[in-house]
């Protein structure tokens, strides 16, 4: 996480560079490389990569979502509470990737 935040503050500050120079396709090859999170996570590091990293293009290598992977991590406090909404969640996924994937699971933890 430490890693993304200093390049949105590098991007900032900085004149441009080669990478400001490579056609989106090629950054959509790149960004193509990493997982599913850290794509999200550079949408955050100026507009330029924003606007490629919400097409759709971007996602098409992913042919498997499981959502629990963008769940909370600690389930103890949603017994508690009578309706939980994964919705914006599951929105957010599907928005980015959804025309490509194939099968979309919640995990087994979350089912009741």
């Amino acid at each position: 996480m430490i890693f993304f935040q200093n390049i949105r503050l590098f991007c900032r500050k900085r004149k441009e560079t080669m990478i400001d120079k490579l056609h989106e396709d090629c950054l959509i090859s790149i960004f193509q490389k990493l997982d599913f999170i850290d794509r999200v996570r550079l949408e955050v590091v100026c507009h330029k990569w924003f606007e490629i990293l919400q097409k759709q293009a971007s996602y098409s290598n992913i042919k498997e979502v499981n959502m629990a992977d963008f769940l909370a991590n600690d389930s103890s406090g949603y017994f508690q509470q009578e309706f939980i909404s994964f919705a914006p969640t599951v929105i957010g996924v599907v928005k980015r990737c959804g025309r490509y994937v194939r099968m979309i699971s919640f995990g087994q933890r979350w089912l009741k």
